[in-house]
């Protein structure tokens, strides 16, 4: 209607057809649209169809890839039963070797040898066995002699004791011990029962009093002299 106003018409109607297009001409205009469309869909599939047959021409085809796989398999499977049977082959003949080179005689110098070597060992084992027992006595005799210097009955030989309680266990200090307790004294050669009777030091044995010596009389000389003895 715009267009309408630029151009002069007789008529209203004249004006409006010359605004409004022929509905023949857009008929035609939409078929023409429609045909090009179709012909464009036509196009793009026939392309991806060519694209698809390209695409399918670079892969191998399935049947083929089996019948390359199933050459492989049966060529691996030959392989290894001739390897097998090589394999057999020369396991046999080692062991026929080894059957002819057993003889008795063979075996009776390998137990000999074996039998030498046996009895070897067991000298060597004796000798070493001896050795050993001899160093671990003189090691025992060693400690021995070493418990024995550290032992304390080493001091009971020398004059002392250990008293002990009822218990059995040492008493080393005076005020453990009460008046009147049943101990046990400790010497080198036994022991002995005892009994506590009192506090402090044992009293001292009393001396024994010297008896008078009596004077023994001279006799009197032979010669008669009171004042002086004789000479000889």
């Amino acid at each position: 209607m715009d267009h309408a106003a630029d151009v002069r018409a007789p008529t209203p109607t004249a004006a409006a057809e010359m605004a409004v297009p022929v509905r023949s001409e857009l008929m035609a205009g939409v078929l023409d649209s429609a045909r090009r469309m179709v012909t464009a869909m036509r196009r793009g599939l026939e392309n991806r169809r060519q694209r698809v047959a390209g695409l399918a021409r670079g892969l191998p085809e399935p049947k083929r890839l089996l019948e390359h796989t199933a050459q492989r398999l049966d060529e691996r499977a030959e392989r290894l039963t001739l390897a097998l049977t090589v394999r057999l082959s020369h396991g046999w003949a080692d062991l026929d070797r080894l059957s002819a080179g057993l003889r008795a005689r063979t075996l009776d110098e390998s137990l000999l040898r074996l039998r030498e070597g046996l009895a070897g060992l067991g000298r060597r084992l004796g000798l070493g066995m001896s050795r050993r027992q001899d160093t671990a006595a003189t090691s025992l005799q060693q400690v021995a002699r070493v418990l024995e210097s550290c032992s304390y009955r080493n001091v009971l030989a020398r004059g002392f004791t250990v008293v002990r309680d009822q218990a059995g266990l040492a008493l080393t200090r005076a005020a453990a011990i009460s008046s009147g307790q049943t101990v046990e004294v400790e010497f080198y050669d036994s022991r002995r029962g005892a009994v506590i009777n009192g506090e402090g030091a044992a009293p001292k044995p009393q001396k024994k009093a010297k008896k008078p010596q009596k004077k023994t009389k001279k006799p009197p000389s032979p010669s008669g002299d009171d004042g002086q003895g004789s000479l000889l």
